[in-house]
């Protein structure tokens, strides 16, 4: 998955959406390019015949109106839809992108990433544990009743998650329309982290029991939960949430890069990715600088007058 900010539209902003996003080496269509997978950073992941990650693409901006999103469950390296979204994206030269290639079972429209609500656009590269998934989905059905928190269309945990998310946003408010919903950057932030890092402890919870319950079966899977095809798989809670202001992200159970760089015209740009991108040698822009967020990191970008404010801390 790929977060993209820039503090302000700028000529260039177009440019490099496209190169993370297409023509950049190890750009998203490229990760999902036949034999382009990387089983050393994703061994746990599930993987097609072919190496590809073909379960859906989807890709959202923030219009004039409000977040606009175009996704499909299908492979994003052969879909012209993929190529015709990021088109219209770029032409937009939108301030925040995200963008998101799935692996995971039951594809299907309602299944793919981001979801959105509202001005609330969520993505998120990893997979909750049974039973933390069943807490929150517990606490969500509470949320519905209470505020009317909306509830999942599709099958992924990303979506209780995230609905889960909006509904701390109405507790925390009191209120009973998320349409109504107007906390301030700090309220965001300040539930984001709690939320997260209480599914962390949760996961984390989970994993020990397993372990001990299994743990001469299983002694070389230390940290690992759950099973899908065979293989254990790690939770991971690398979620995004933006609302056209911000971008806030979580790092945990899978990596995440921070990357910056600058415009032509001096704009700084700042790029959340699974993976590092950089510009192909042909676009001659500057290499990306990147760092590896530490796991069990919270952090949020935010847009300001003068440039983009980073805010990290641990969960």
């Amino acid at each position: 998955m790929v977060a993209y900010m820039t503090s302000k539209p700028h000529i260039w902003g177009d440019r490099f959406i496209r190169q993370c996003l297409v023509d950049g080496e190890n750009s998203l269509r490229e990760q999902c390019a036949p034999g382009h997978r990387d089983l050393d950073a994703y061994p746990f992941e599930r993987i097609t015949a072919d190496g590809q990650q073909d379960d859906g693409w989807g890709v959202a901006f923030f219009g004039e109106k409000g977040p606009v999103i175009r996704k499909a469950p299908a492979h994003a390296h052969e879909d012209p839809g993929y190529l015709k979204a990021v088109q219209e994206t770029a032409q937009q030269q939108p301030c925040i992108v995200l963008a998101h290639l799935r692996e995971g079972l039951n594809r299907r429209q309602t299944n793919t990433h981001p979801f959105s609500f509202g001005p609330w656009v969520f993505m998120h590269n990893g997979q909750l544990p049974p039973k933390t998934l069943a807490a929150v989905e517990k606490k969500l059905s509470e949320y519905h009743r209470r505020y009317g928190t909306p509830l999942p269309q599709g099958t992924t945990d990303t979506e209780r998650a995230f609905y889960y998310l909006l509904g701390r946003l109405q507790e925390k408010n009191g209120t009973q329309s998320l349409k109504q919903l107007r906390p301030s950057a700090d309220q965001v932030y300040a539930t984001f982290r709690e939320a997260v890092g209480e599914m962390r402890q949760a996961s984390k919870r989970e994993v020990e029991s397993r372990n001990s319950f299994f743990s001469r079966l299983v002694r070389w899977t230390k940290g690992l939960v759950g099973e899908k095809e065979g293989r254990f798989v790690p939770p991971g809670l690398n979620f995004i949430l933006s609302d056209g202001d911000r971008i806030l992200a979580s790092c945990s159970g899978r990596k995440l890069f921070l990357g910056s760089h600058s415009g032509a015209d001096g704009t700084p740009e700042v790029v959340l990715a699974s993976r590092p991108i950089q510009p192909s040698h042909e676009s001659r822009q500057p290499a990306i600088e990147w760092h590896q967020v530490p796991d069990g990191s919270v952090l949020q970008l935010e847009r300001k007058p003068d440039g983009i404010q980073l805010r990290q801390e641990r969960l």
